[in-house]
Order: C-alpha cells, then structure tokens, then sequence
C-alpha cells in the first residue's frame, strides 16, 4: 500500500489559476446572457411578458434560509 504524495507547489498554483479563469469566464459569459434572455423568451419561445416577469421576479427573489 502505497502513501499519498504532496502536490508541488507550482501545480497547486496553476490549479488556482485555472479554476480563477473558469470563474472568470463562466461569470463574464452569464452578465452577457441575462440581458438578452428576455428577448429570447418572447420572440423565439413566444412567452407572454407576464410570464418574463415571473422568471424576472422569481430569478431577484433573495434566497430563503
């Protein structure tokens, strides 16, 4: 049975930095689609604007704990 061996320095470092990117580049592209996801729902999914206010209002509702 062999014992588990530390993760170097440098390689901890750059899954950092990956998983910094990812963040990054997962929260650029959701402010991206939020704007035009109203646009989406009406004209392509043909939902009435009571219903985008619905998803609008259900999406700011702060979460209950």
């Amino acid at each position: 049975m062999s014992t588990p061996t530390e993760i170097p320095a440098k390689r901890k470092t750059q899954n950092v930095v990956i998983a910094g990117l990812v963040s990054l580049f997962t929260d650029i592209a959701s402010e991206m689609i939020v704007p035009v996801l109203p646009l989406f729902l009406v004209g392509s999914l043909h939902a009435s604007t009571a219903m985008v206010g619905l998803i609008e209002g259900v999406a700011e509702t702060p979460p209950v704990c």
